[in-house]
């Protein structure tokens, strides 16, 4: 069952929640539509992805490892109230 949605509300729905996304906006609707929708009637465009690198060497394996072994330490596994305190920063 689809459900009908006017521009004006997937327009408020998108902008309200910063992290929608298209798959979570389309309720039941078709992909290209949305993309239409977004492109063409809203003007919306992406300005950014988070790109995952699939090819890392062993050193950047290696390093991760490390680095996350140093944080799991560090939180005591998550259970320490300062993991609340990491700040990320979008490059954008």
């Amino acid at each position: 069952k689809k459900m009908e949605i006017s521009r004006a509300n997937f327009r408020a729905m998108i902008f309200y929640d910063y992290k929608c996304n298209s798959e979570k906006a389309s309720l039941g609707i078709d992909m290209k539509v949305i993309h239409t929708i977004l492109h063409d009637h809203l003007s919306v465009r992406k300005l950014c992805s988070r790109w995952i690198p699939h090819n890392l060497t062993e050193a950047q394996k290696q390093a991760r490892v490390k680095w996350n072994k140093e944080m799991l330490k560090k939180f005591n596994r998550g259970r320490s109230n300062l993991i609340y305190n990491i700040v990320t920063e979008d490059e954008t």
